[in-house]
């Protein structure tokens, strides 16, 4: 059995959990479940398809941990495709404002 994997918040590679000292990430802290690298798999989906189920997790995310792993995982996603629009509401509103600074953006969280 492999016992490596990364943390789902930072990404941090998890050589094993065996040897780990806490349930807590070494780097970031996270106390959400690690990744384990036996359970990566490849999925067919489009581009916009993905978008709509980030977008709804990051809007039914009741907790801000929450909130920030599924950014973490979008964000994961988003590096490995570098020539695509962003996957969170979030992003895009930030990159709106940074297009547009005069521009008022209200009620999505992550957005200043």
């Amino acid at each position: 059995m492999n016992d490596s994997g990364f943390c789902t918040d930072c990404g941090v590679k998890i050589v094993s959990f065996e040897n780990l000292n806490t349930s807590n990430c070494p780097l970031c802290g996270s106390e959400s479940t690690p990744c384990a690298d036996e359970n990566q798999v490849s999925a067919s989906i489009n581009w916009h398809e993905l978008h709509i189920l980030i977008v709804w997790a990051e809007q039914f995310a009741k907790t801000s941990e929450m909130k920030r792993t599924v950014w973490s995982i979008a964000h994961r996603i988003e590096k490995q495709y570098p020539d695509k629009h962003l996957l969170t509401l979030a992003g895009e509103m930030s990159q709106l404002k940074r297009e547009f600074p005069e521009a008022k953006i209200n009620g999505v969280a992550g957005v200043e």
